[in-house]
């Protein structure tokens, strides 16, 4: 709902960017490089789980290769041994060693042949286990003894140095409270007031309802004022998406709303009339004011407000696809990227509603429309004191903008995006509105509109425009300069993805989520920032003894996916570090995995998920490898928390950056490449779960793999469980799915590998957003879990544009050249319509063919 950082798979409360790594301590898949990563997660110098002290493996080996003299046939072997060398086959047993051997049975030098000999019970022997220690022969076979990697962990799990605290700096000056404790909401959009004089509060659940309560955290329930479920279509960004209140409605009862249809898409203002006594309103009573086709379904707006002189204004996005590809925001012959404003008291010409006389009315404008050149107003507010318009206009994929809008404006979508020039990118923006304030990307990417606040309680607010980003949860407050501009107070970031900032009768602010079932209060916070500063740099942190080996401290858990994600062809490490129990001595806690296997394991609270980036082709840590980025996820009781640390040029350390940035980097064998570094608002667009921000790629299906050396594999899950640090798990790994270690190389002879490699990379590369709960305002589930007829992609008709393709679908089976998903893949990293937009500039190989050759195979949708 709203569009921003256009996929152009947009997400609720503005188009949120899809794919990308964010502060990813989880992950997709990491392409061509696959097979080169499995070799650096296996390097001697980090060791890939520090699964066990060299000297026990040391003696462990010399135990398992025991001389033949341990194996109680000493005797014999001296005997032969001791004849004359010329005449003999074999003069010691060293030389049988080479011939073929088996658990309790040993080539030995007997009578100067090279003879078999079957162990004695109890002798120590090798059941080829490499991590075995202690095994012995019994009744003619080898019984396994003590297992060194599986109960051996990493030294000090619990207790490493590696210590990351404290938070960026921030000027977090308010606080969110949860409101209304009893009541729960159901996809809630938008919360205002009747203003009737009766203190009550009215929230819009984008389904088609609307309820109205007691402005009162004891309230039990809330009343049905509206029920047009059967009417709303909430594909894309449809949906209930906004009410307004008649001026007098305490006496005509008369309010307003703004919906998308079923069917033909539309989008309808209407008038509902409720009942004079309270109870919902009825269906019959509605009066259709407007209704305006809609070319795609996102880029709706969906905002409508009465401003002070008692007008209707109606807040009407492009129309959607990327980049405005109807012009609709400079055509004033369209009702499309435009601020309406109409009179519904007085009806005129034939229509349920009159034309204000204070329109501007110019000679080539639609008469209702009051402001040109918006690209998506999703939430914009009349302020009660001055009556100025504040419009919050979503961005395409660079800029987030605020305009105070006046009649007759122009405020330059789709030539200009922000103050900055759009299409084309060398143009005049003298002739266009600049907005007030603007963000760019790296910040946030969809802005959500809020008031000026105008109430009571929060005293350091008033005044000031209280704006939030949806992508990143970061909040502004803006206040009028004597330039014409504002002046901007950053907030801070909070763990919440605000859809709508709304207002009571008292002028006290609310933030809404859509994908949650409450809503919270914004209020003030005085206590100021008393959290730590973080290390400002990696070196500080204690998290490696030895930097320019990249030599993990004692206490990290290095860890391996099967499916990594896309970065840009770089090469990845790691590393997990648990807090301890507080026992003595100290354990590290247990990490819970979930029933479902694609599901996030939950770490506990103070955790670190560590995650480093290097270029080059040497492995991490080697020389010919260039550090370019580590980050760091961290649990707090509130959430986790982000940081970041951009390594310098010379690579002996690196520094904590909070915002994003772009690095040239020089490559070892020559050449430079572009690193694009998120920044730390950023980092929360991909890392979002259906309950907050988490790490992606902590599951079972992704930790359910073959680790370490390649001639010494282990199965990292059973070393997990065999270490004591998982819970949920009973350390069998055949009893969890595994997603295939993704080499991305379509054996086009074998549809079902091709299938499994596909939907595998889908699941990591699109599904943090594509998923129910994800980011995403486009209703499929691209999860590699379920089947793919439950996924609203296949065979199913885009509603976020067809990009030009003939009859085209999301997924059209058989029909590569008809997909949309394929031509979003197929797209240069730099084009709008790609995916994942966030977080890839470098195309990834092979990535593309293996997506076409599955829809190639698809046989319907199974």
């Amino acid at each position: 709902v709203g569009g921003g950082a256009d996929s152009d798979l947009d997400s609720g409360g503005g188009d949120l960017a899809d794919g990308a790594d964010g502060a990813d301590g989880a992950d997709g898949a990491d392409t061509d490089a696959i097979d080169a990563l499995d070799a650096i997660d296996a390097i001697d110098a980090i060791d890939a789980f520090e699964v066990a002290d060299a000297d026990a493996k040391d003696a462990s080996d010399a135990k398992d290769t025991s001389d033949a003299s341990d194996a109680g046939t000493k005797d014999a072997a001296d005997a032969a041994d001791a004849g004359p060398p010329d005449t003999c086959g074999c003069a010691t047993d060293a030389d049988c060693a080479g011939g073929p051997a088996k658990p309790c049975v040993v080539n030995l030098c007997q009578a100067c042949q090279c003879a078999a000999v079957q162990m004695k019970e109890g002798a120590p022997c090798d059941d080829g286990d490499p991590c075995g220690s202690g095994d012995t022969c019994a009744a003619g076979v080898c019984k396994p003894g003590k297992d060194i990697c599986g109960t051996s962990p990493p030294p000090q799990l619990g207790q490493s140095p590696c210590k990351v605290v404290g938070s960026p700096p921030s000027a977090k000056k308010i606080k969110l409270v949860k409101a209304f404790p009893n009541l729960n909401f159901t996809w809630p959009i938008e919360l205002t007031t009747p203003r009737d004089g009766k203190n009550h509060v009215a929230v819009v659940e984008r389904a088609g309802r609307i309820l109205v309560f007691p402005n009162d955290d004891a309230v039990q329930n809330a009343t049905v004022l509206l029920d047009i479920i059967t009417k709303i279509s909430t594909a894309g960004e449809g949906g209930l998406l906004s009410v307004a209140f008649h001026p007098s409605y305490a006496s005509n009862r008369h309010f307003y709303v703004n919906y998308t249809t079923k069917g033909a898409f539309h989008t309808v203002v209407s008038r509902f009339q409720a009942p004079a006594g309270g109870g919902k309103a009825p269906e019959s009573s509605e009066l259709i004011l407007l209704d305006i086709t809609q070319p795609y379904s996102n880029h709706n707006g969906g905002q409508i407000a009465f401003d002070s002189f008692g007008k209707l204004l109606i807040g009407m996005g492009d129309g959607g696809g990327a980049g405005d590809p109807l012009n609709a925001g400079q055509d004033p012959k369209s009702f499309l990227g435009d601020m309406l404003r109409i009179d519904v008291d007085a009806p005129a010409a034939g229509k349920p509603y009159g034309i204000p006389a204070d329109n501007p009315k110019k000679p080539d404008w639609l008469p209702e429309i009051w402001a040109i050149g918006l690209r998506n107003p999703w939430r914009f507010s009349v302020d009660a004191k001055t009556g100025k318009v504040w419009v919050a206009d979503v961005g395409q994929g660079k800029w987030e903008e605020v305009d105070i809008v006046v009649g007759g404006g122009n405020y330059g979508w789709r030539v200009m995006e922000g103050n900055h020039c759009y299409q084309p990118s060398n143009c005049d923006p003298t002739p266009y509105d600049a907005p007030v304030f603007e963000y760019g990307h790296n910040v946030g990417t969809s802005i959500t509109g809020g008031h000026v606040y105008r109430g009571s309680k929060n005293p350091s607010l008033a005044g000031r425009y209280v704006v939030a980003d949806y992508g990143s949860g970061r909040f502004w407050a803006l206040t009028p300069n004597d330039k014409g501009g504002v002046d901007g107070l950053d907030l801070g970031v909070y763990s919440t993805k605000p859809v709508d900032i709304g207002e009571d009768e008292q002028g006290e602010l609310y933030s809404v989520q859509l994908f949650g079932t409450t809503i919270h209060r914004i209020a003030e916070d005085l206590s100021g920032n008393t959290a730590p500063t973080p290390p400002a740099t990696l070196s500080e942190t204690g998290c490696f003894s030895d930097l320019a080996k990249l030599t993990p401290a004692p206490g990290l858990l290095r860890y391996e996916l099967n499916a990594p994600l896309w970065s840009d062809g770089s090469a990845k490490a790691r590393w997990i570090v648990l807090p301890g129990d507080g026992a003595v001595p100290v354990a590290p806690q247990k990490m819970a995995l979930p029933a479902d296997d694609l599901a996030v394991a939950t770490l506990p609270i103070g955790s670190l998920v560590i995650k480093h980036f290097a270029l080059g082709a040497a492995a991490i840590g080697q020389t010919g490898s260039v550090p370019v980025e580590t980050r760091f996820m961290r649990r707090d009781a509130a959430g986790w928390a982000f940081l970041t640390y951009r390594w310098r040029p010379d690579g002996k350390d690196a520094d904590l950056v909070h915002t994003g940035s772009e690095v040239e980097v020089a490559l070892p064998g020559g050449g430079k490449q572009t690193w694009h570094q998120p920044s730390v608002d950023q980092c929360k667009t991909c890392h979002q779960g259906p309950n907050g921000a988490e790490p992606l790629g902590l599951s079972a299906a992704q930790w359910n793999r073959k680790v370490g050396p390649p001639a010494k594999p282990q199965a990292q899950l059973a070393l997990f469980a065999a270490w004591g640090l998982l819970s949920g798990y009973a350390g069998d790994p055949a009893k969890h799915a595994d997603l295939p270690s993704q080499d991305l190389l379509p054996n086009t002879a074998d549809p079902q590998s091709v299938d499994a490699h596909a939907r595998t990379w889908l699941h990591v590369q699109c599904a943090s957003c594509h998923r129910p709960g994800g980011s995403s305002q486009a209703a499929i589930d691209l999860r590699a879990g379920g089947p793919l007829s439950a996924s609203k992609a296949c065979d199913i008709a885009p509603t976020f544009g067809d990009l030009g393709l003939s009859d085209a679908r999301v997924i059209a089976p058989g029909k590569p050249q008809a997909s949309v998903l394929l031509a979003r893949v197929q797209s240069p990293p730099a084009s709008p319509v790609f995916m994942p937009q966030l977080g890839v500039s470098v195309v990834q190989p092979q990535a593309a063919k293996l997506i076409e050759t599955w829809i190639s195979q698809l046989k319907g949708c199974p």
